[in-house]
């Protein structure tokens, strides 16, 4: 029917500047939930120091720093203590999707017509570091999955109604998509 998407050609998008998301407030940083509230003081020069242990890529921005840092405490206060949980169970609650959209973790690159943030590409690498950090392989995909795989593709080539009825609930939190590939007599075997 006519609900259903055609076999979509995702193509990646090498997108140029740092658009800050709306739900993000940049300066000395504060996410604007206490649950992951942060806050820092730029160095005397306006850079930002780096993390522990880091050094800063040249490509990333105080932006995409900032960010990181909101990243790293959402996922120490929020993931990380319910990995071993979640990976023992092989299952994780779907409460995660739905507080990672309110935190505007799920459209960081998206169009903020489209309920995204309007973040470069690079927000995405550094949310995919981040999620590393959250001990359980499993979130870490599916959020990648969520992000990567299933919305751009909506976001690309979508309708209005499309985008209407999958890409702003996916990237709120409210759906969760999944992957389905069939490549009949060809192609990777990715049942194993």
């Amino acid at each position: 029917p006519d609900d259903r998407l055609p076999a979509l050609e995702l193509e990646l998008d090498a997108v140029v500047g740092v658009h800050l998301p709306p739900r993000l407030v940049y300066g000395p940083f504060r996410v604007q939930d206490e649950a992951v509230e942060v806050e820092h003081e730029r160095s005397q020069h306006g850079r930002h120091p780096t993390l522990p242990g880091m050094a800063r890529h040249p490509l990333f921005t105080d932006d995409h720093e900032d960010l990181r840092r909101s990243l790293r405490t959402f996922v120490e206060k929020e993931l990380a203590p319910h990995a071993e949980e979640w990976e023992a169970e092989k299952h994780f609650p779907d409460w995660v999707f739905k507080r990672m959209g309110e935190l505007g973790y799920l459209g960081l690159h998206f169009a903020p017509e489209d309920g995204g943030q309007g973040g470069d590409y690079l927000t995405m690498l550094v949310l995919a570091e981040e999620m590393a950090r959250c001990g359980s392989g499993g979130v870490s995909m599916a959020i990648s999955v969520q992000c990567e795989y299933v919305t751009p593709p909506i976001a690309k080539f979508g309708t209005d109604e499309q985008k209407a009825r999958w890409l702003r609930p996916a990237i709120a939190g409210d759906r969760i998509g999944a992957l389905g590939i069939t490549e009949p007599d060809a192609g990777s075997d990715v049942a194993g």
